[in-house]
Order: structure tokens, then C-alpha cells, then sequence
């Protein structure tokens, strides 16, 4: 991703997984979803933390003239990090997509593939000795490091917590969890589909297209368009 393709999701995505990034009790989620920075996590977010607290100053001094966060990111970096961390922020914010809506064949999957190994029997068969199938489950069962909101929170998360109007305890659920795991699920899907174009035999790649779709046809999910085979190697013949 380009500084530039930032610019193509709004400002409030990008000031959400700021804020998201400064939060203390977010600390699993970001190795898991590739940022890479040559700072330790307290540092970087103590540069993400002041520049929140600038753009505040500068927007309560500068009503009619908003500062947009994604010039201090990418074109002034405010923050002082290496053009480097810039560019895997840029990368991971721009694939950091949680609306099912906004990236619906990658949430596609991930619905579908929910419901493996119990609903893709020809894939299993197709799959002989592979050991893709197998792999593919043990996988699926594994979530990752769960993020998990502690019984206490830092001041800094209480106070973006109540600045967004986050609330732990509402049962319309806690953002910075439900976001982020979420995205998290995501990554996964995207990374699962990858090692399954290199390890899974095609008839069975073929089979998992199919099955897949079926399953998002038979719960009526979304689809803009039949279920894209993203990375798998799947002829046309079988869309």
C-alpha cells in the first residue's frame, strides 16, 4: 500500500485504529496483524499518545480548520517514526477492515469456513492424503492470542473509552474488543486461504470454492458477486 491509498478510507478509520493503538489492553492484536516497528510498543504508543493530545489542542484552537490524521501520519509523521513503521501502519490500517460490507468475500469465508470440516465433505475427499484438510482444521480451532478486556483499565483507555463512549460492561459489546477480533478473524481467513493455494491438492481447492459458496447461498449472506476464490487456484469453469 502507498502513503496515497490511505487516503482512500476517511479520516475516522484511521482515528479509531490510532486510538485502538494506544489502548494498553490492545497489546496482543498488533504482532498478530503484522505491525512491524523498530520502537517497543510502550514507546510507539507514547508517540501515538501525544499526537492525539496535539490534535486535540489544535482542533479546540482551530474549529473551522480540522486537522486531518492522516496528513500527520503520512505526510508530515508526526509521530517521528522511520518511514518503515510508517509504511506497516499504512500497510496493516489498510487492511484493517471490520464491516462485513467492506470486505465481504474475505468475511465470506470466514463465515463459511466456521462450519469445516463438518460441511465440506468433498473437500475432505478431495483433499486424500494431503494433509491440507487436517491442517485446515487444527487451524481454525486455534483463535490466537485472545484480547480480553482486564478488570481494571489504564487511565488512558478509561479516558478514550469514555471520549468514544466505550463501555466494557454494555451489552451492545466493547469496540476495541469486538473490532479487533474481528479484524483479527479476518486476518486469519487471508492468511489460511494463502497456505491452502500452496498446500491443498486443486480438485480439493476447487471442492472448497463450491462447498463454501453453497454454505453462503443456503444462509443467504451478502454477496455483492459469487464468492471470489481469492488466493486459491480455482479455474473459471468452476465459479
Amino acid at each position: 500500500m502507498t502513503f496515497d491509498e490511505a487516503f482512500d478510507f476517511p479520516a475516522s478509520h484511521w482515528g479509531e485504529l490510532v486510538a485502538y493503538l494506544t489502548m494498553d489492553l490492545t497489546d496482543a492484536v498488533w504482532p498478530q496483524l503484522g505491525l512491524r516497528l523498530e520502537r517497543d510498543m510502550d514507546t510507539a504508543r507514547d508517540d501515538l499518545r501525544r499526537m492525539i493530545v496535539q490534535l486535540r489542542e489544535t482542533a479546540a484552537a482551530h474549529p473551522d480548520n480540522l486537522p486531518d490524521i492522516r496528513e500527520w501520519l503520512f505526510r508530515y509523521n508526526v509521530p517521528g517514526w522511520t518511514e518503515a513503521e510508517l509504511q506497516s501502519l499504512c500497510d496493516m490500517g489498510c487492511r484493517f477492515v471490520a464491516d462485513h460490507a467492506d470486505a465481504p468475500h474475505l468475511s465470506g469465508w470466514s463465515i463459511a469456513l466456521g462450519s469445516f470440516p463438518d460441511s465440506f465433505p468433498r473437500t475432505i475427499e478431495a483433499s486424500g492424503t494431503s494433509g491440507a484438510a487436517p491442517a485446515l482444521a487444527k487451524r481454525l480451532a486455534e483463535r490466537g492470542v485472545p484480547v480480553t478486556a482486564p478488570t481494571k483499565l489504564s487511565a488512558w483507555d478509561l479516558q478514550l473509552c469514555a471520549r468514544h463512549g466505550w463501555n466494557p460492561e454494555s451489552d451492545e459489546g466493547f469496540p476495541p474488543i469486538d473490532t479487533t477480533d474481528i479484524v483479527l478473524s479476518l486476518a486469519r481467513t487471508d492468511s489460511l486461504l494463502r497456505d491452502l493455494a500452496r498446500t491443498m491438492p486443486p480438485a480439493a481447492q476447487r471442492a472448497l470454492h463450491q462447498e463454501a459458496t453453497a454454505l453462503l447461498d443456503e444462509w443467504g449472506v451478502w454477496m455483492p458477486a459469487p464468492l471470489d476464490p481469492l488466493h486459491l487456484k480455482v479455474d473459471d469453469a468452476a465459479h
